[in-house]
């Protein structure tokens, strides 16, 4: 059993062959178009849901736009189809 320190380290060792399984996230697997065989998605059911936040530092308007942006069916859409679940 080896312990990663991130994710990405996960993902690198998985990806590389260095180990047989890996617990990574469904946006790298999308990243690399992953084949169906080879890989095992986790029933959603079978964790709590593991939520994400941002926060806007300078109130300018960059910031909004792009806030605005993320929240918009664009950006929701670019969201999906990385394998990310749409903000709620």
């Amino acid at each position: 059993l080896i312990q990663a320190e991130n994710i990405g380290q996960v993902f690198q060792y998985a990806h590389t062959g260095s180990v047989d399984y890996g617990f990574v996230a469904q946006s790298q697997l999308v990243a690399i178009k992953a084949k169906p065989e080879q890989f095992i998605t986790v029933p959603k059911t079978s964790y709590p849901a593991i939520l994400q936040d941002g926060i806007v530092i300078n109130n300018t308007v960059p910031a909004a736009a792009f806030t605005d942006y993320l929240r918009s069916d664009a950006g929701q859409q670019h969201f999906a189809q990385a394998g990310y679940l749409p903000i709620q």
